[in-house]
């Protein structure tokens, strides 16, 4: 699909909604999406992520880090095999609907920053939305006051 996003790639690693619904609101922009499922003891996932990261603009996730260890993924290592990708870690969970929807959207605004900011600086950055401050946010009167503290960038330390 075409849109504003065209030639952006990204990978949504998903184990709840959260970097599903992100990954179809950047689809729906433009943005050429891959979902990858990653289970305990599942190496299809681990290695098709490893083989899409060298041409990905950015990864979306919302597993548990302990699943992602489970499957093989050493999420460190491969940000600072991969510093061009922007990493946006969404804490989820699987019962919270409105908190995945907010959560979603605030990974796109995340993430959009983020790329920019890699497109000023050549620096990716690592996002961590707090599922407790996207609660808050959620609701009308603490929309304003948390938004700005959603989302942590970090840089990633290539070396």
């Amino acid at each position: 699909m075409s849109g504003p996003l065209d030639g952006l790639r990204g990978i949504a690693v998903t184990e709840s909604p959260s970097a599903a619904y992100a990954a179809g609101l950047f689809a729906l922009l433009g943005a050429d999406m891959v979902s990858i499922a990653v289970e305990p003891g599942a190496d299809e996932g681990v290695d098709l992520l490893q083989s899409l990261l060298p041409e990905a603009d950015f990864v979306l996730e919302d597993c548990a880090r302990r699943v992602l260890g489970e499957a093989g993924l050493d999420v460190e290592g491969t940000r600072v095999a991969h510093p061009n990708a922007v990493w946006c870690a969404i804490a989820s969970r699987k019962d919270e609907v409105r908190a995945d929807v907010t959560s979603a959207w605030q990974a796109v605004a995340g993430v959009l920053l983020a790329l920019h900011h890699r497109a000023a600086a050549g620096v990716a950055q690592r996002i961590d939305l707090d599922l407790r401050t996207l609660k808050v946010a959620a609701t009308a009167e603490g929309l304003p006051a948390t938004l700005p503290l959603a989302f942590v960038p970090t840089t990633i330390d290539a070396s």
